[in-house]
């Protein structure tokens, strides 16, 4: 299958599940995916805040806590053991986090690169 079909019939896909989701009554979020908490106790933190300012649609996935879990950013929050685990290893826990653990769908993934 080439790479323009694939995209399109995974656009297709996408845009079903999120109408069946709407129908059963499903929350969706938008997802971010970072290597520390977002708070105003850092740069990219109070970046993510300015870009983001109403963040109550968002789900918040981080790998670790280096200011004690306090996150200022998103309605839900998780922080996953991401340490030194391949990108496959990490792609995997989150799926399994956004589609087992908690049953939601995203409508749109954002990831922002650690240093």
């Amino acid at each position: 299958m080439t790479t323009k079909i694939y995209d399109e019939l995974q656009k297709e896909l996408s845009s079903a599940l999120r109408q069946l989701n709407s129908n059963f009554g499903y929350d969706s979020y938008d997802v971010i995916v970072s290597h520390i908490e977002i708070n105003y106790q850092h740069g990219v933190g109070v970046l993510v805040q300015r870009i983001f300012p109403e963040s109550s649609n968002f789900f918040s996935i981080r790998s670790k806590n280096i200011y004690d879990g306090h996150q200022d950013f998103g309605s839900q929050k998780v922080c996953l053991d991401l340490e030194n685990t391949s990108i496959y290893s990490i792609s995997q826990k989150i799926q399994k986090t956004l589609n087992i653990i908690y049953s939601i769908f995203s409508r749109r993934l954002f990831n922002y690169p650690s240093n």
